[in-house]
């Protein structure tokens, strides 16, 4: 392979990584997962994680008003402004499928949830 064609294929990679939605790392044994609200989403709809870990969920507000509750779990970010980053943290000590949503207004109706895996 020549210079030009690795250079293509190291870019390719690189945007394909970029392409692949959520952020996650595994920062001290903790799993750290960035969830984004907007207007009536939740990116990425699904959160997949390992039945035992220690998860820590970055909810950063991108616009509108929102908050993020996890059912099974009872857990909720407060309603927030855009721009306002909250955090959650837990340990996915019940394996299944649980709902996520924002409980502002009219927003689940409109399509604003997702879910939390636990395998």
């Amino acid at each position: 392979m020549d210079v030009k064609g690795a250079v293509l294929l190291i870019v390719l990679m690189m945007l394909a990584a970029g392409c692949a939605g959520t952020d996650t790392s595994d920062t001290d044994g903790v799993r750290e997962i960035t969830v984004k609200l907007s207007n009536f989403k939740i990116t990425p709809s699904t959160i997949e994680v390992n039945q035992g870990d220690k998860v820590k969920l970055i909810v950063q507000n991108v616009e509108g008003t929102h908050n993020l509750y996890i059912d099974g779990y009872d857990l909720r970010t407060n309603a927030a402004s855009a721009k306002d980053t909250q955090i959650i943290e837990f340990t996915a000590d019940s394996a299944g499928e649980f709902a996520t949503w924002c409980e502002v207004r009219d927003h689940k109706a409109r399509g604003m949830e997702g879910r939390l895996v636990v395998n």
